[in-house]
């Protein structure tokens, strides 16, 4: 995670502004463009920022959404074949997952002790409170 980055204005008067469709990998974008603009990019080591990260910041709390954003972005910018590979090993991962799942809900014990155990826990999240304001999936179940 990087809390910041300094780049020249003729850098951004070259590729600028920020593309507003994209919702969290808006920088990975910028430099993108910068790099394919031909700018350099120097790392220096010292400290210019820090960044305080939270259980809401919108990185943390839609980490699986910021991955997609970021293979979106760089499929556009010609890593197809990169963002393809992360994302299948992404899908393979939630397969795997919603097998172990589909086998601890399906479990017989599980299934008797059900009743019991909703008196003391609280409801899962909808997925409506989990999608971010920005998705279509919540404006869409906002006009129902």
């Amino acid at each position: 995670m990087q809390p910041s980055s300094i780049f020249r204005r003729t850098a951004w008067e070259l590729v600028g502004p920020l593309d507003e469709n994209v919702h969290i990998a808006l920088d990975v974008d910028l430099w993108l463009r910068m790099a394919k603009a031909g700018c350099r990019f120097v790392s220096i080591d010292s400290l210019l920022s820090t960044a305080l990260s939270h259980k809401n910041a919108k990185t943390t709390a839609f980490r699986n959404l910021g991955v997609i954003d970021c293979a979106i972005v760089v499929m556009r910018h010609g890593g197809e074949k990169a963002a393809r590979s992360y994302l299948e090993e992404v899908a393979a991962r939630l397969t795997y997952s919603e097998q172990k799942l589909n086998k601890i809900i399906n479990n017989p014990v599980i299934r008797l002790v059900a009743p019991v155990i909703k008196l003391f826990v609280k409801p899962v999240i909808r997925w409506r409170d989990a999608t971010p304001p920005w998705s279509n999936q919540n404006k869409t179940a906002r006009k129902k």
